[in-house]
């Protein structure tokens, strides 16, 4: 893709998925960034907090350039965060030249995914992945989604950050 990333969307859930998802208690659709941002202190704040985080499905265009970019078909999945996949990402360790993912760091996920500047083939014990790549404000931020295998998942394993370069 040209400098900036192309512009993709995630598919919106239909009414019905919604109506239908409006009981659980696990499962929350991504509504704006605030909502995230609640979902993530939750997660991080209630260790027994289970939920899970759905940003929209993988459509044709996002597909077609993850399988250009990977030779993975990801097509038609879910793209979700679970709350311990946040409590794992918060407390990792920091690689030289990365700095610490901050709770406002989860709110980048959507548009890393959907606005993409570089898409990477990777794997996560052993199962396919895509790292997606976005430089924000200066930060190299990647945001590593993992095919789940059994279920329509592509889950949003881990993130990472480049530490800010000084002008």
């Amino acid at each position: 893709p040209p400098k900036g990333g192309v512009k993709y969307s995630l598919e919106p859930y239909s009414n019905q998925q919604i109506e239908n998802w409006k009981s659980s208690k696990r499962i929350n659709v991504y509504e704006n960034s605030a909502q995230l941002d609640l979902f993530v202190k939750r997660a991080i704040e209630d260790k027994g907090f289970t939920g899970k985080m759905f940003f929209g499905v993988v459509g044709n265009d996002l597909a077609n350039a993850i399988e250009t970019a990977t030779g993975y078909n990801f097509t038609g999945r879910n793209v979700t965060l679970r709350a311990d996949h946040v409590r794992k990402i918060f407390k990792s360790e920091t690689a030289r030249g990365q700095r610490a993912i901050t709770a406002n760091d989860f709110t980048l996920i959507p548009d890393v995914i959907s606005e993409p500047e570089k898409i990477k083939k990777s794997t996560y014990n052993n199962r396919p992945a895509a790292e997606f790549i976005k430089v924000i404000d200066g930060s190299r931020v990647t945001v590593i989604a993992v095919d789940s295998g059994g279920s329509l998942d592509l889950y949003v394993q881990t993130m990472y950050a480049s530490a800010k370069k000084e002008a």
